[in-house]
């Protein structure tokens, strides 16, 4: 029986570490342990990690942030398989790890499933969609993780360039990976303008880190400038803002509204099939001005961190 991992980063979580600690071990699979690496939480998450039975260790390296613990879990791991978890994560599912599993021959380098966001407030349900399917491997061979080189610890976009990296990996090896939607597992957006506010400026303070090495991996300037304007969106459509407001009285304010204007409305366009989505006119703001000042501390050298505080 192949045993599986699951590995989940931790700083500060006691009041969800618990919740997912027993969802898996309601998961009906034997062959698992659960690894939470802790990134030096100065609250109760250790101590409930222990008390449920999961193994913690200590987060090291120079960078904390998810990608960094999760690289230290793997490293810590003897399972053939490494699941992928955030510590805000659920797994309503108790087959869960069995569908996973047993969904790998030996031609699959890694499988994706459905996510769904639990949106228990009103702040969640702006910002997120309810169903979809994660964007990096909810699953991955343990052989393939350590041969892709690893998660880079960036920040903003590390499971984007992970993702590539397993990808071009497993095109080298001859493996494939798999969608599969008879599971999934669920978790938490951000719940508050305050959180919303701190991950925009953790993206900002790591765009460029995140640009120049997306750049490495794809080598191609097209890819480069799509990424460049779609991060950059909600920066453009809070500066745009911004220069409304300053530029009110003078001749500059009518293309620089007009152009606000127009942002504002596609927004509404795209999210109209929910009247919670469409108050993103409003979060978005929120995000592009927690950006605004995470490239500023980056470029200023104020804080050029890559994790999360």
């Amino acid at each position: 029986m192949k045993k599986i991992a699951f590995i989940v980063p931790s700083l500060n979580e006691e009041d969800s570490i618990g919740q997912l600690i027993d969802s898996i071990k309601r998961n009906t699979y034997r062959s698992k342990e659960i690894i939470v690496v802790d990134g030096g939480s100065r609250d109760r998450t250790v101590q409930i990690a222990k008390s449920k039975g999961a193994r913690v260790i200590k987060e090291t390296g120079r960078y904390r942030c998810p990608a960094n613990a999760l690289n230290c879990g793997v490293k810590a791991t003897n399972a053939d398989i490494i699941c992928i978890l955030g510590s805000d994560f659920l797994l309503p599912d108790k087959k869960f790890a069995s569908v996973g599993v047993k969904s790998f021959d030996q031609y699959t380098s890694a499988i994706y499933t459905k996510y769904k966001t639990e949106q228990d407030n009103f702040f969640e349900k702006i910002v997120s969609s309810k169903v979809g399917m994660s964007i990096c491997p909810t699953f991955v061979r343990k052989d393939v993780f350590t041969g892709s080189g690893f998660y880079p610890v960036i920040g903003v976009g590390e499971d984007m360039i992970f993702t590539a990296r397993v990808r071009k990996y497993a095109k080298e090896k001859g493996l494939k990976e798999k969608f599969i939607t008879t599971t999934y597992c669920s978790g938490h957006a951000v719940k508050s303008p305050k959180e919303l506010f701190g991950q925009a400026e953790w993206y900002g303070r790591t765009s460029l880190v995140f640009l120049r090495e997306y750049y490495k991996e794809t080598k191609s300037i097209f890819s480069l400038a799509k990424r460049v304007v779609s991060m950059n969106l909600r920066l453009t459509y809070f500066l745009l803002f911004l220069l409304s407001l300053i530029s009110i009285n003078t001749a500059a304010f009518s293309p620089f509204f007009l152009a606000f204007l127009l942002f504002f409305v596609a927004t509404i366009i795209k999210n109209y099939k929910s009247r919670y989505n469409m108050l993103k006119v409003f979060t978005n703001l929120i995000f592009g001005f927690g950006f605004f000042i995470g490239l500023l501390n980056y470029l200023t050298g104020l804080n050029r961190g890559r994790g999360r505080g």
